[in-house]
């Protein structure tokens, strides 16, 4: 009521104080929420914007105060902040990835290159989601957790990329590495060859190091810890609910995508090159399919989700995995066959057919969107027509803030606490 009586009289005066750029419309039929978020209001896109909403439980009220320009802009901050981040860390992986050759163990010397490099490197990339996802949420303008999760699960898997599958092909420098391929481009496919194949070993190191982290969190000790350290205050029921969530920077769905599609490229790209990395690769999803499955299910507590964009992000991940694979391939057969090209000249083509399949999957199909015929046909299938369904908690898009108690407990209606 306080906000139509301010909009009633900013109106005539002309005055903007009590509006916004944003707002949430429920239609009467899922069929006209699909037909009005299709439509082209204006020939000017940015205009006017549709788009679903996420789950009412999920959304980051504060977000939606951000004025366009501001959001733009601040995005933009944020991609730099993520790029600075990314050219700093490149010395520090470095330094832990030769550090098994520098730092002399003694008798333990064997022990210790074999697994320094790859447990300095797991601690570091342990660090890395916090960092990424509290510029997300500060930078970037996303509505809502998921989609905080989202943009983790794209950048983590780049750092990850790099840091752990392209970092001996990179060496001490990114800005140089990029600055040979762009003088060179098809020096990438002799620098792969001859880079990559001498860290095999390392790679399934990581592939073995992997179950261990996946074991960790079958045990949830910080849920435990913080459990056991509210029961001594609250009752048993009321501890464990204020025990949840786990952390959702290391084990919320964005980084732990990032990591299973990077096990998964790893397998991808080192399985012609060492074949032992496949079966470490199956064991080790085998291993995720057993915890996570009792995890996610049985254990955690349910999340709101995005209706299958981490499915499809895990994907396009793993076709760069199949790109840097070709890559190599080329590389190898160019470098190893001096003699004869043809093998080389046979692989060549690959490359760009796979690239040519990835733009294609990216482009050509439109899973966000059913066609109006299946839409149709589901309408006529559940007999009932409903564009925004409540979800399973019958929660509504209302802001808590909005909304006294007195009023909330008249209307009886349902808010997103």
């Amino acid at each position: 009521n306080r906000l139509t009586d301010l909009a009633c009289r900013a109106a005539p005066t002309g005055g903007t104080g009590a509006f916004a750029h944003c707002a949430f419309v429920t239609f009467a039929s899922r069929r006209q929420a699909e037909m009005a978020r299709d439509l082209r209001y204006c020939a000017n896109r940015t205009v006017w914007v549709a788009s679903s909403p996420p789950e009412p439980s999920a959304m980051r009220w504060q977000v939606l105060v951000r004025e366009p320009v501001w959001s733009m802009a601040s995005q933009l901050v944020g991609a730099a902040i993520v790029v600075g981040l990314l050219i700093a860390f490149i010395p520090i992986c470095t330094l832990i990835s030769s550090s098994a050759k520098t730092v002399n163990a003694g008798p333990l010397q064997p022990l210790w290159a074999a697994l320094a490099p790859t447990i300095g490197l797991q601690i570091m990339m342990a660090l890395m989601p916090s960092l990424l996802l509290m510029i997300c949420r500060w930078f970037y303008t996303l509505k809502s957790d998921p989609e905080a999760q989202h943009e983790l699960q794209i950048w983590y898997f780049v750092f990850q990329l790099i840091f752990v599958i392209l970092v001996t092909a990179i060496g001490n420098s990114l800005a140089k590495s990029v600055e040979d391929i762009s003088r060179k481009p098809f020096s990438i496919f002799e620098t792969l060859a001859t880079e990559l194949p001498t860290a095999t070993h390392f790679y399934l190191n990581y592939l073995v190091l992997q179950w261990t982290t996946h074991a960790i969190a079958l045990l949830r000790i910080a849920n435990l810890a913080k459990f056991i350290s509210y029961r001594l205050l609250f009752e048993e029921e009321e501890a464990r609910a204020m025990a949840e969530p786990e952390d959702q920077d290391y084990h919320g769905m964005g980084a732990r995508y990032a990591r299973f599609a990077i096990s998964m490229v790893i397998c991808i790209v080192f399985s012609t090159l060492s074949p032992l990395a496949a079966p470490l690769a199956v064991i080790n999803f085998a291993v995720c399919r057993l915890i996570y499955g009792h995890l996610i299910v049985f254990a955690e507590s349910k999340k709101a989700d995005l209706g299958g964009t981490f499915w499809v992000t895990q994907l396009k991940h793993v076709q760069v995995g199949s790109l840097i694979y070709t890559a190599l391939m080329i590389g190898l057969l160019s470098g190893r066959s001096q003699n004869d090209r043809w093998p080389m000249i046979i692989a060549a083509p690959t490359f760009p057919l796979v690239l040519c399949g990835f733009i294609y999957f990216d482009r050509a199909f439109d899973w966000t969107k059913l066609p109006f015929d299946e839409l149709l046909a589901i309408e006529a299938e559940s007999g009932r027509v409903c564009a925004n369904q409540p979800s399973a908690r019958d929660e509504v898009y209302m802001q808590p803030e909005l909304i006294d108690e007195e009023e909330e407990e008249a209307a009886g209606a349902p808010t997103c606490k």
